[in-house]
């Protein structure tokens, strides 16, 4: 998530003219759309979920309407719903997506969704090790599926478990 937000701010601020935070940038001008911190809105009656369903309508309906690219970044899919829709409703999504005319950028945590099979859809992910009982992230991108997991570690560091 916070590496996604990182490319999404970078991008505003090159696409207005400013500084970005890193040794080098080069990009394109992408018409952008996000799906971060979707949240519920009781007065409107719409719980999470349906915000989100409604947000990523908004990006496909809008990505058919223009013929330039655009490039869009999802925060945790339909996290608002439960996991068995979760999951099926992400992969549809995702492979829907995939045939539009943008690049998509996904955080989730669900491994399910990194088995895809589609050769549009790439995966990259973040590890981690463990060094005198903490845990040390080096924060290099890496190309595959992740294979570790942390909340187990974290959630004992605390002494929830």
């Amino acid at each position: 998530s916070s590496f996604m937000k990182t490319i999404a701010v970078n991008l505003i601020l090159a696409n207005c003219g400013s500084n970005v935070c890193a040794t080098s940038f080069t990009f394109t001008f992408l018409r952008m759309f996000t799906s971060i911190k979707v949240s519920d809105d009781i007065n409107k009656n719409i719980s999470t979920f349906y915000g989100e369903l409604l947000r990523i309508k908004n990006i496909i309906d809008y990505s058919k309407e223009i013929t330039y690219p655009m490039i869009v970044f999802i925060d945790e899919i339909f996290k608002g719903t439960n996991y068995n829709d979760r999951i099926f409703g992400a992969k549809e999504i995702i492979k829907l997506l995939s045939t539009l005319n943008c690049i998509v950028i996904i955080s989730t945590h669900d491994f399910e969704l990194c088995q895809i099979d589609n050769k549009s859809i790439y995966n990259y992910h973040f590890e981690e090790r463990y060094e005198n009982g903490n845990i040390i992230f080096d924060y290099k991108l890496l190309k595959g599926q992740c294979k570790t997991t942390n909340a187990r570690f974290l959630m004992n560091s605390i002494g929830l478990i």
